[in-house]
C-alpha cells in the first residue's frame, strides 16, 4: 500500500492539465451559456444545459495521459504495472471526488441564486429535483469518475497498441454501438428503455451505473496495462 500511495504521488505532477484545464473549460461553457440565458428570452424558462459534460471530457483526456506520460517514469523508477495501475485508480478516486465536490457547490448556489438569475440549470441539469445532498453529491461525482477511468482506458490501450490500436477500438467501439441502436430501433425499444431509465431512483440512474461503467472499464485498462512495455 506505501508503494501505490507513493506511485500516485506522481500524479500530482502537472496538476493543471489534469485540475485547472476541467475546471477552466468549464467556466468558459458557463459564461457563454449565461451570457446565451440572458439573452434569449426563450432560453430563461428554467430549462437545462449539457454545458458541464465539458468537465468529465476534459478530465477523460488529461488522465488518459496520466498513462502516456507517467508509466514510463513510474516504471523507470522501479514501479510494477500493478502499482500504477491502483495508484491511478487512487488519483482517478480522489479527483473525481473534488470535482464532484465543486460541482455540488455550484449546484448549490445555483439553486440559491434562482438559476444565476436567469433560471438557468448548468451545474445540476442532470440531477433530479428534489434528491438529497448525498445523492445529488454522487450523481454529480459518479460520471467524472466513470468519464476519468475512460480516459484512463483509452490512455491504456494508446500506450500497448499506439495511435493505430486506438483507431481499431474505436471504430470496434461504433459498431457495437451502432448495431445495438439499429437493434433497439428494429424491435421498437425506444419506448421501453426510456421508461425503464426514467423509472430508475437517480442514486441507481446516476450513481451505480456510472460506477459499474467505471469498474468495466478499469479491467478494461488493466487488461492493457498489465502487459505494457514503456
Amino acid at each position: 500500500m506505501n508503494r501505490v500511495l507513493t506511485v500516485a504521488r506522481l500524479h500530482v505532477v502537472g496538476w493543471p492539465g489534469f485540475l485547472g484545464w476541467p475546471w477552466g473549460i468549464l467556466a468558459s461553457s458557463f459564461l457563454v451559456n449565461l451570457a446565451i440565458w440572458n439573452v434569449v428570452e426563450e432560453a430563461g424558462s428554467g430549462s437545462g444545459t449539457g454545458g458541464v459534460v465539458s468537465l468529465p471530457i476534459v478530465a477523460a483526456v488529461a488522465a488518459s495521459q496520466w498513462v502516456t506520460r507517467l508509466l514510463p517514469l513510474a516504471m523507470a523508477l522501479g514501479a510494477s504495472r500493478r502499482a500504477f495501475f491502483l495508484a491511478t485508480l487512487l488519483a482517478c478516486t480522489a479527483l473525481a471526488a473534488v470535482h464532484g465536490t465543486g460541482l455540488l457547490l455550484g449546484d448549490a448556489l445555483e439553486r440559491a441564486t434562482g438559476g444565476w438569475g436567469a433560471s438557468l440549470e448548468f451545474f445540476g441539469a442532470f440531477v433530479p429535483e428534489g434528491a438529497g445532498a448525498a445523492t445529488r453529491w454522487a450523481a454529480l461525482t459518479a460520471p467524472v469518475l466513470a468519464a476519468l477511468v475512460a480516459g484512463v482506458a483509452t490512455g491504456a490501450v494508446l500506450q500497448r497498441w499506439g495511435t493505430n490500436g486506438l483507431f481499431v477500438t474505436t471504430s470496434a467501439l461504433v459498431l457495437v454501438l451502432g448495431g445495438a441502436a439499429v437493434l433497439v430501433s428494429a424491435r421498437g425499444w425506444w419506448g421501453d428503455l426510456g421508461d425503464a431509465l426514467t423509472a430508475m431512483p437517480a442514486a441507481t440512474l446516476l450513481g451505480a451505473l456510472p460506477l459499474a461503467l467505471a469498474a468495466a472499464l478499469a479491467g478494461a485498462a488493466w487488461a492493457a496495462l498489465r502487459r505494457t512495455t514503456p
